[in-house]
């Protein structure tokens, strides 16, 4: 994945991570949060 669809990516899964949250899906939330901060190391490691 390039730097631009990561950052991308990272975007739109915070937005649906908040909308979990706003329904009170705390689980799928929690979820779409682990793969939000694995995505993030992935950049961290390209810098």
């Amino acid at each position: 994945m390039s730097d631009t669809e990561l950052r991308t990516a990272i975007r739109t899964l915070r937005e649906r991570a908040d909308e979990a949250r706003s329904h009170d899906d705390a689980k799928t939330a929690d979820t779409i949060e682990k793969t939000i901060h694995e995505y993030q190391e992935e950049m961290s490691t390209r810098l």
